[in-house]
This record gives C-alpha cells, sequence and structure tokens, in this order.
C-alpha cells in the first residue's frame, strides 16, 4: 500500500510540474524540492534500493545539464529529469529517457500544429494559450517530462 501512495505522490506532484510547464513556462524549484522531499520521506519505507536511484539521480542530472548546457531544455526540465531519475532508478532510467524522446516529439508536433492554426478569440485572452500559440516560442517539456516519468514509474516495482 506504501509503494502504490509514492507511486501516486511522485504522479500527483509530476502532474503539478506538467501544469506549471504548460500555463508558465516554468517548473519552480518547490515542486522539485517537493518531489524530492517525498523520495527522501519515502524511499526508506519500501523496498527501492537507495545505490540505484541514487545512479539513476545522478546520470540523469548529468545528462540533463548536457542537454540544458546545449540550450536545447530549461533549467527546470532539467532539474525535474534529474529528481524524476531518482525516483526511476537506473534500472529504468534508458526507458525515462526514450519514452521521454517519445513524449517530447509528439508534444513538439502538436505544439506546432496548434501554432499553425488561427487562434479563436475567447482563447487568445488567456495569456498561457497566447503565449504557447505564439511562433518561435518554447515548447513546455515538462509535459513530455512529466508523462514519460508516469508511464515508466507505474510499471517499477
Amino acid at each position: 500500500m506504501l509503494v502504490l501512495s509514492a507511486k501516486l505522490f511522485f504522479a500527483a506532484v509530476m502532474i503539478w510540474a506538467a501544469a506549471s510547464d504548460l500555463t508558465t513556462m516554468t517548473i519552480p524549484n518547490r515542486i522539485v524540492m517537493v518531489l524530492f522531499a517525498g523520495f527522501v520521506i519515502l524511499a526508506p519505507l519500501t523496498d527501492v534500493q537507495m545505490f540505484q536511484a541514487a545512479a539513476g539521480g545522478t546520470i540523469a542530472l548529468l545528462i540533463s545539464f548536457i542537454l540544458f548546457s546545449r540550450g536545447w531544455i530549461g533549467g527546470g526540465d532539467a532539474k525535474l529529469v534529474a529528481v524524476a531519475g531518482l525516483w526511476i532508478g537506473v534500472d529504468q532510467l534508458g526507458l525515462f529517457l526514450l519514452t521521454t524522446s517519445l513524449f517530447g516529439a509528439i508534444l513538439t508536433l502538436a505544439v506546432l500544429m496548434f501554432r499553425a492554426v488561427t487562434l479563436q478569440p475567447y482563447l487568445s485572452d488567456l495569456t498561457w494559450v497566447a503565449r504557447l500559440h505564439r511562433p518561435g516560442g518554447g515548447i513546455p517539456y515538462g509535459v513530455a517530462i512529466a508523462g514519460a516519468g508516469c508511464a515508466v514509474l507505474i510499471g517499477t516495482p
């Protein structure tokens, strides 16, 4: 029951991160810290292999740092990938990163298609919709990271 509760906690915080990124194009540090604190509190109460979790988080941090330094993802995205890697662990990290890439490609195509249509006036009053619709604007990649994290973590022991 505790493992299910931990997974639900992870999913809820990841959905919070996705919603924040979608509406503001930022993933606040407090979301990342809540996810980290949740891991620190809940992991010792479950059968999580702490070395594998730490390895997953460290590798995810290194990869996300490289992506951030090249300007391919934002800082909030990089931190979210790193803390999600901690939860997911090294065993499922490759699947998480691959799933994130696939979800990110789908998200990018969807946003580009959205930008190709005329925005209805009632939607242009919503700041976040107008920002998402703006040509050349960013892609809220936290949505893809959160979706992939939830999809992969559900299948992990």
